[in-house]
């Protein structure tokens, strides 16, 4: 139990990192287009089909992997599109 608490306030942490992250992009964006709000994407794909379709990407994210690894995972992902 304490192993997922633990988890939680780490996914808690990566969720408002990559929400950040996502804000500076939407601003980026927004700046480059001046002022005109840009069709934002997820690899080609409108963000928000992107959203409605998700699929979990298991060869990048195993789900057979520990969640502390798969938590890792994704920080460090983010971490990366960040710099």
């Amino acid at each position: 139990l304490d192993t997922l608490m633990t988890l939680s306030d780490e996914l808690v942490k990566t969720d408002s990192i990559v929400e950040g992250i996502v804000r500076k992009i939407e601003k980026t964006a927004v700046e480059l287009f001046e002022k005109r709000a840009p069709d934002l994407t997820v690899g080609g794909v409108p963000a928000q089909r992107y959203i409605q379709q998700f699929a979990w990407d298991s060869a990048k994210y195993p789900n057979r992997r520990p969640l502390k690894e798969l938590v890792s995972l994704i920080a460090g992902g983010a971490a990366g599109i960040e710099e």
